[in-house]
C-alpha cells in the first residue's frame, strides 16, 4: 500500500494541530454557521419524531416521517452536486438554507393545533429534504473555496466535528426543550439555529477562483456523468466510492439499528435508547477530534474505518447488555466518522476544482442516499429472520465488501503525503 509519510510532528503540539485552521476567520465564521445549522436539523428532527410518536403510536407512521425526510437525498443529491460545480456555491448554499428555514416556520405554526396535520407535515418535511439534498453536497463543496488546500482535511474534520457536537447535544436540548416550554415553542425558537446560518453567508466570503471557471451550459446529466466517469477512472476514488455503496446501505442506518438493537434485544427503556444513542454520537465526536489534531488522510485510514465499522457492527449483533451496546455503538461511531471523514477528505483532496462537487456529491449520495433503502432492508429482514440475525449480517457484508475491494485493487498504491495534494497537485 505504500510507505505512509505523516504531516504529524515528533513532539505533538496544540498549536500544529489541525485546530489551527480555526485561526482562518473566513472559516471559522462559516464553521460557527454549520454549528447552529446542525442543531437545527437534530432539535427539529427528534421534535417532530416526537410529534408523530406521541400522536399517532404508530411505528409506520415515524417510518413514513423518515422515509419522506431522506428520500429525496436518492434523488437530488448528485444534482446538488452538478449545481455546486456550475453556479456559485456560497448563493446555493444560502438559497437552499431560505428553502429549509420557510417550510420550517410552517411546521411550527401548524403544531401550535393538536393533533397535527400529518399530511401537511409529511409535504413539509419533504419539502426540508429536497432542500438538504441540494444543501448537503453544496455545503462540503463550499469548504475548498474558504481555505487554503493544506487545511482542507482539518476543515472538514472540524465540520464532522460540529456535526457531532450538533447530533449528541441536540437531541437532548430537544427533548427538554419540549419538557420545558412545549411543542411550538421548541420548534419556533430552534428557527433561529437556521436564521443564524443564513446571516452568516453574508459575512463569508468565498474564493472563486479555486473553483473551475467552467460554467458551461452542460445539462445536468451530462455533468452528473462526467462525476461519475471521473470517479471510475481514479481507483483510489472508485476503491472509496465501492465500499460506501455497502457501508452506506447496509450500515449507516442508525436511525433504524438503535431502536431495533434498544427494542427488540435489549428490551430497553427510554432512558436507555437514549444512552445508546449518546454513546454512538460519543464515539463519533472522539473520531473527528482525533482526526483533526493527527491532520492525515490516505487508504490505510480509510480502510481501518471501514474495518472498525464493519466489526463493530457484528458485535453490536451479539451485544446482550446495555454495557456491550454502549461499547459497540461507541466503536460503531467512532469508526463510521473515520471512515466517512477521511473518504470525504480523501475525496476532495484527490478530485480536480471543476470534479469536486459532483465527486463529493456521488460520495454522500451512496452514504446518505442509501439510507431509507438500507432502513426498508432492515426492517423487512428483521421481521422475518430476527434483529440480532439481520445485524449480525449486515456486519459480515460490510466486511466482505472491504476485504474483496482491497484484493481486487491490491495494485493501488496508498496516497503517501497529505502534503503533496495540499500543494495543488492532483
Amino acid at each position: 500500500m505504500g510507505e505512509e509519510i505523516t504531516n504529524v510532528p515528533k513532539k505533538f503540539k496544540l498549536s500544529e494541530s489541525g485546530f489551527t485552521v480555526l485561526k482562518n476567520k473566513n472559516f471559522r465564521t462559516l464553521w460557527t454557521g454549520y454549528l447552529f445549522s446542525f442543531f437545527g436539523v437534530w432539535i427539529q428532527n427528534i421534535t417532530l419524531a416526537w410529534v408523530v410518536v406521541n400522536q399517532t403510536n404508530s411505528a409506520k407512521a415515524l417510518g413514513t416521517l423518515l422515509l419522506i425526510q431522506f428520500s429525496p437525498a436518492m434523488l437530488l443529491t448528485l444534482v446538488g452536486g452538478s449545481l455546486a460545480d456550475k453556479y456559485p456555491r456560497k448563493k446555493l448554499l444560502l438559497y437552499s438554507q431560505i428553502l429549509i428555514l420557510i417550510p420550517s416556520i410552517i411546521v411550527g405554526i401548524i403544531s401550535i393545533n393538536s393533533p397535527i396535520n400529518l399530511i401537511l407535515l409529511y409535504v413539509l418535511v419533504g419539502i426540508i429534504g429536497l432542500a438538504q439534498a441540494i444543501n448537503n453536497p453544496v455545503r462540503q463543496a463550499l469548504i475548498p473555496e474558504v481555505v487554503e488546500k493544506k487545511d482542507l482535511a482539518p476543515a472538514i474534520y472540524l465540520n464532522s466535528t460540529a456535526f457531532n457536537i450538533a447530533k449528541i447535544a441536540g437531541p437532548a436540548i430537544g427533548g427538554l426543550m419540549i419538557s420545558l416550554v412545549g411543542v411550538f415553542w421548541t420548534l419556533t425558537i430552534n428557527n433561529l439555529n437556521y436564521l443564524i446560518m443564513i446571516i452568516v453567508l453574508f459575512f463569508v466570503k468565498a474564493d472563486e477562483n479555486k473553483k473551475s471557471d467552467d460554467r458551461s451550459s452542460k445539462g445536468i446529466l451530462k455533468q452528473i456523468s462526467e462525476g461519475i466517469k471521473y470517479s471510475i477512472s481514479e481507483k483510489r476514488i472508485l476503491i472509496i466510492m465501492i465500499i460506501a455503496i455497502f457501508l452506506g446501505t447496509f450500515g449507516y442506518n442508525l436511525n433504524a439499528i438503535v431502536p431495533l438493537v434498544a427494542k427488540f434485544i435489549l428490551h430497553a427503556t427510554p432512558a436507555e435508547f437514549g444512552l445508546l444513542t449518546a454513546s454512538a454520537g460519543v464515539g463519533s465526536l472522539l473520531a473527528a477530534v482525533i482526526l483533526t489534531l493527527i491532520q492525515k488522510t490516505n487508504l490505510r485510514i480509510v480502510g481501518l474505518g471501514a474495518l472498525g465499522f464493519s466489526l463493530a457492527l457484528i458485535m453490536v449483533g451479539f451485544s446482550n447488555s446495555m454495557l456491550m451496546a454502549s461499547l459497540f455503538f461507541s466503536l460503531f461511531g467512532f469508526f463510521g466518522i473515520v471512515f466517512f471523514s477521511s473518504s470525504n477528505s480523501l475525496v476532495l483532496l484527490k478530485t480536480p476544482k471543476e470534479f469536486q462537487g459532483r465527486v463529493s456529491s456521488i460520495f454522500i449520495f451512496l452514504i446518505i442516499g442509501s439510507t431509507p433503502v438500507g432502513c426498508y432492508i432492515i426492517g423487512h429482514l428483521s421481521d422475518i429472520f430476527g434483529v440480532k440475525e439481520t445485524i449480525i449480517s449486515f456486519g459480515i457484508l460490510c466486511l466482505l465488501s472491504f476485504i474483496i475491494t482491497r484484493l481486487i485493487f491490491y495494485k493501488v498504491k496508498d496516497i503517501d503525503d497529505l502534503s503533496r495534494f495540499s500543494s495543488g497537485n492532483n
